[in-house]
């Protein structure tokens, strides 16, 4: 028994202590990419955060994860552009696996960022061709608009981008994104009267 017991103790303590449940909440995901962003650790955060999350909680935890992302690329926090880069180019990979929702909720954000002039730096609109490549492939997108197709939704954002006032310091970035978006030849009309306009503002300042 003696032998057994002893035998008993070393199986047991060879067996992997159970990890603890983790936090998987929107502030706690918020919580973390802040403080990984404040200890120059945002990158391999972001990594874990999208990597060993559970499944069930993948579409929230990716759509929290990258929202907060967002507006730390478009804030006056300084990022190395590499650092910037490395954070985008994460994105662009876990983007895909959203719904459409989750994809018309970021592209409203990035569209909301032009508008207030946030996205300057030019990091965050990197990821506005993908976002929307992919709202234009959905069958249907319902929204405060009602329900479109997807190459509809795509169109009223486009729309939407171009009819507001651009801030001075986004021109250049916002153009140089259109060059990476599928546009139709109206479209097309469309951006480049806008850009020449906002090139023309700058000129004259």
């Amino acid at each position: 028994w003696r032998a057994m017991d002893s035998k008993g103790v070393h199986l047991k303590s060879l067996q992997k202590p159970k990890p603890k449940t983790r936090d998987y909440s929107e502030d706690e995901v918020q919580r973390q990419l802040e403080d990984g962003q404040k200890a120059g650790e945002l990158p391999a955060v972001l990594r874990q955060l999208f990597d060993g999350c559970p499944q069930d909680k993948k579409e929230i935890i990716s759509k929290t994860a990258i929202t907060v992302c967002i507006n730390i690329l478009n804030s006056d926090q300084l990022l190395q552009t590499s650092v910037a880069k490395e954070i985008v180019g994460k994105i662009l990979l876990e983007i895909g696996g959203l719904d459409g929702a989750a994809v018309v909720t970021l592209a409203e954000l990035l569209i909301d960022g032009i508008k207030t002039g946030a996205v300057s730096n030019g990091h965050s609109l990197e990821l506005f061709p993908k976002i929307l490549s992919i709202i234009a492939s959905q069958r249907l997108i319902k929204g405060g608009m009602g329900e479109m197709s997807g190459l509809e939704y795509k169109a009223h954002l486009v729309n939407d981008l171009c009819k507001n006032k651009w801030d001075t310091g986004c021109i250049l970035h916002i153009a140089n994104m259109c060059r990476e978006i599928l546009l139709s030849p109206e479209e097309l009309k469309f951006v480049v009267k806008k850009t020449i306009q906002g090139s023309s503002i700058i000129a004259n300042h």
